[in-house]
């Protein structure tokens, strides 16, 4: 009896393999965007602590010198969380694109493996047949040579 043998095994493999790569490079930009997210969430920590000296400060006097630094510093913190949050808006969208690609793959994979199960059914009915052939074959053989 012939051993099953999938014809489209090396394009599966080839699918899985780049399947694989895509897994990992989205859970590298989940990462990235988890990091900025982190990132932003320091930055607001940073920004209240000093809102909070300066308006300490303020309370008891403050310099116009130090006080000018101090909005300095808040307002480019204010700037960095502005870049953060579109850094993250566009690692979003490389993310959405990525998931495109990786659902795509899975959708490939699934038909493929469907294909397979498919082949692999027919195979196993025709091997049936085949035995069941045989089978008969040989029982009427025995029937012919009990006759003879």
């Amino acid at each position: 009896m012939k051993q099953f043998t999938f014809s489209l095994e090396r394009i599966q493999n080839y699918k899985e393999q780049i399947l694989s790569k895509e897994k990992v490079s989205l859970t590298h930009l989940t990462n990235q965007e988890r990091d900025l997210e982190e990132q932003i969430e320091c930055l607001i920590t940073q920004k209240e602590t000093t809102w909070s000296v300066l308006q300490k400060k303020q309370i008891e006097g403050i310099m116009v010198s130090e006080l000018q630094s101090y909005q300095f510093i808040l307002q480019n913190m204010t700037h960095q969380l502005i870049e953060l949050n579109q850094s993250i808006i566009l690692k979003q969208k490389e993310i959405a694109e990525q998931k495109k690609v990786v659902l795509a793959l899975y959708q490939e994979l699934s038909g493929l493996d469907k294909l397979e199960t498919k082949q692999r059914n027919e195979h196993k009915v025709s091997q049936q047949k085949a035995w069941e052939l045989e089978v008969s074959e040989q029982i009427v053989r025995g029937m012919h040579d009990k006759k003879v």
